[in-house]
């Protein structure tokens, strides 16, 4: 996201998290109706952007962690920014949360059942949409710092390590009729809601950010490519998805060391525009789908350029503060 800054420029990073916001909209638009080779790109490709994301957001937290001697006060920093931009985006989808999401699809519901839901929908599963991320974002940011205060990385570690095993097992086709499974539903909708999702990636850019690690570009994209062929078997066989957390890892440390000198500060100006498409393109999305045919290059492209075009002209006519709100920078 936008808010995650840190003194040393990282032009890979910048570069590879404007692919994976294309890829979010491209999970979301486009792939759906394009046979066993679109299957495979919407399951294997598009969905190592959120973990990328999610690394990369654990990352720079961590840095500033690091390099301010308050970090009390820049926790608090932190989150303000991000709870502020969560504020905004619920606020603005509200009317779909409520006529579409609540009122649609659960038209037998009572007025109070309906708020009930909201309150739900605001605390525990994200507003709509992609807006999940941002609440599991404040979440984990929070447990991030405790550890980091508290020198607890261990439990962190493996705290992390057992919401995300929850998690695969939530998510495969083997818990049916689980108790446990169907309790957790019922408060966060599903199991990236649980913490277990983007708590390990946020802590993989803890760990990334606490120590140094050398390696070898090419060993690093063979680990990508190895990943991929995994994830694909995965995909295929065993139908869960622990591949991407290998995938969205080996392409994180690739965009540490990655630079093109043909780029040189072109990136930056991709940084607060990744986080404009991934917050902008869900209303559109649901806009279009009431016009288009969902699953098509068509509708990949105008939400895609209605988001660039969005954020262009709101960064053009909204003092700088407005747009910190919007976008968290």
């Amino acid at each position: 996201m936008a808010i995650e800054n840190s003194q040393k420029y990282f032009q890979g990073i910048d570069v590879f998290k404007f692919m994976c916001a294309l890829l979010i909209v491209f999970m979301h638009t486009y792939c759906h109706d394009y046979g066993q080779l679109g299957k495979w790109f919407h399951q294997v490709i598009t969905t190592i952007a959120v973990p990328y994301f999610f690394i990369v957001s654990g990352f720079f937290f961590t840095k500033g962690l690091l390099r301010n001697q308050d970090i009390k006060t820049y926790r608090n920093k932190y989150l303000k920014r991000v709870t502020l931009m969560y504020i905004f985006w619920s606020i603005i989808t509200l009317p779909i949360s409520w006529f579409v999401v609540i009122a649609k699809g659960h038209p037998d519901y009572s007025l109070f059942m309906k708020i009930i839901y909201q309150l739900r929908l605001f605390f525990f599963t994200g507003s709509i949409g992609i807006y999940w991320y941002i609440l599991a974002l404040i979440y984990n940011s929070i447990i991030l710092y405790v550890a980091f205060k508290y020198k607890k990385d261990l439990i962190l570690y493996l705290a992390s390590i057992l919401f995300f095993i929850i998690g695969v097992m939530y998510d495969s086709p083997y818990n049916d009729g689980n108790v446990l499974f169907e309790s957790i539903h019922v408060v966060f909708g599903s199991e990236r809601n649980f913490l277990n999702v983007g708590l390990l990636y946020m802590a993989i850019g803890y760990f990334i950010a606490k120590h140094k690690l050398n390696y070898n570009n090419y060993f690093i994209l063979a680990l990508i490519a190895l990943a991929i062929i995994i994830r694909s078997l995965e995909f295929k066989y065993v139908h869960t998805n622990i591949g991407q957390a290998f995938i969205a890892l080996f392409l994180f440390l690739y965009s540490l060391k990655f630079y093109n000198k043909y780029l040189k500060d072109v990136p930056k100006s991709l940084r607060e525009l990744s986080t404009a498409i991934y917050l902008e393109q869900f209303p559109f999305i649901l806009l279009f789908d009431f016009y288009l045919k969902k699953g098509t290059l068509l509708d990949f492209s105008l939400t895609l350029m209605f988001c660039i075009t969005l954020y262009y002209l709101l960064k053009k006519v909204l003092p700088k503060r407005y747009i910190s709100i919007i976008y968290g920078c």
